[in-house]
């Protein structure tokens, strides 16, 4: 699998499955931790921001083993493990088909405040989840919708 930092709104570097060498999780090819509390409540909110910008989405999405799962379609919205971070930190990949070699890409975001998953959710809705949505739902009105609904 090919991995791509965003920054900024713009992909930086590719990097290859050899660069992640080391890590556990799905984007290294192996077995995933069990998930932490604060990565499920994360994962939800994910769903959340997601089902409220793209309904069609959410209804067909499976939840489980760090990831979102869109069953007919093939997208896929995952926690990976690619830098450490504070305990409100999290890397997100995702790609809109789940198969070998197809390339997934990668952004992280820290949520803070009185509810730093909700805060994160919402950044990252804002932001590369914006271009999620677009590219997956084929519609520019999500991404559109997604920086509408929670203005930064």
């Amino acid at each position: 699998m090919s991995i791509f930092w965003l920054g900024c709104g713009r992909v930086l570097e590719p990097r290859q499955e050899g660069a992640l060498a080391g890590l556990s999780g799905p984007a290294a090819g192996g077995p995933s931790a069990p998930p932490q509390p604060a990565d499920a409540e994360f994962l939800l909110r994910l769903y959340h921001e997601i089902g409220m910008r793209a309904p069609e989405l959410a209804r067909e999405a499976i939840v489980g083993d760090r990831m979102l799962f869109g069953r007919h379609t093939g997208w896929v919205v995952m926690l990976l493990d690619l830098h450490e971070g504070a305990p409100t930190h999290w890397d997100i990949g995702w790609t809109l088909k789940a198969k070998k070699g197809r390339p997934t890409v990668a952004d992280c975001v820290t949520g803070f405040g009185s509810d730093p998953a909700a805060l994160a959710a919402q950044l990252w809705i804002s932001t590369s989840g914006a271009c999620f949505l677009e590219l997956v739902t084929g519609s520019a009105t999500a991404r559109f919708s997604a920086v509408a609904v929670h203005p930064l």
